[in-house]
């Protein structure tokens, strides 16, 4: 009679982590400035590994050192907050992908404005600032386009007129 152990077997049923509710704050976020990434975490499984589990998160493809080591019971829920500073976000403005346990969430780091710069203007496509201020979107604003259109129909009423004269 022959016996096999496997040496990773647990008591247990296996750990089924689900992570839900993937959070970045402030977003967007002057470059520069911490980030905060929670997410929420459930075992949906038995007790697992007594040691625990690791939750990874990895910004634009690539695990961080950002880690927590989580040991929850069945069916016990709790969050896990990251902390990205500049040396995990980089230092340039960009448009950055942060994923932990399958979610995916989208953080937008800002250039620094200096405080002479303004920061709102009617009508030009503004979006909300971490400072809750507008800032400019590059682009049309409305009154250049305004005047191109008014432009457009001026010219094309005179060419108009020309044409039935001759």
């Amino acid at each position: 009679m022959h016996f096999y152990v496997d040496e990773n077997a647990t008591l247990y049923p296996p750990i089924n982590y689900t992570y839900s509710d993937l959070t970045i704050e402030p977003n967007p976020v002057v470059v520069g400035k911490t980030v905060t990434v929670t997410v929420n975490v459930t075992n949906l499984g038995g007790k697992g590994n007594w040691k625990g589990e690791t939750v990874y998160l990895d910004v634009n493809g690539t695990e961080v050192k950002a880690r927590r080591t989580l040991k929850l019971e069945n069916n016990e829920n709790t969050t896990a907050t990251f902390r990205l500073t500049k040396k995990e976000l980089g230092d340039v403005p960009a448009i950055i992908n942060i994923s932990i346990g399958g979610l995916n969430g989208t953080l937008v780091l800002q250039e620094k404005t200096s405080a002479a710069t303004p920061t709102s203007g009617a009508g030009t496509g503004t979006t909300g600032g971490a400072t809750g201020g507008k800032q400019k979107v590059p682009g049309f604003t409305a009154v250049p386009a305004i005047a191109a259109f008014t432009f457009v129909l001026v010219y094309q009423y005179r060419s108009r007129k020309r044409r039935e004269r001759n």
